[in-house]
């Protein structure tokens, strides 16, 4: 993929370019250079992590139509702030969502 795109899953999915907290570049196979803004993808984190949830259940809790509810329910923003609790719990300085398109190690993270 970096030959042919000059990026890689985690750096596409998260490019420090486009806003994103990844950033970096290979040279002879090899990091030449990596980039990691903290400060941006902790405030993504704490966008989804638990406050998130809790505004978003109160939406849901306070929905009288029923389809809207559905719609918060099961909408992406309920969807990432359950995955970013479940998954960034053990470090709120990330979000995993480059880890979660990482090829290394795929087979250890499938599940069987």
């Amino acid at each position: 993929m970096w030959e042919e795109e000059a990026t890689a899953p985690c750096l596409s999915t998260c490019a420090i370019d486009h806003e994103g907290c990844l950033g970096g570049s290979l040279a002879d196979g090899r990091i030449a250079e990596r980039q990691y803004d903290r400060e941006r993808c902790t405030t993504r984190v704490y966008t989804y992590w638990i406050p998130g949830f809790q505004k978003s259940l109160e939406a849901a809790l306070n929905e009288e139509d029923k389809e809207r509810r559905k719609m918060i329910l099961y909408g992406s923003f309920f969807t990432r702030t359950l995955w970013s609790m479940t998954y960034s719990a053990q470090n709120q300085a990330q979000c995993y969502e480059c880890v979660r398109v990482c090829p290394v190690g795929l087979p250890y993270r499938t599940k069987k």
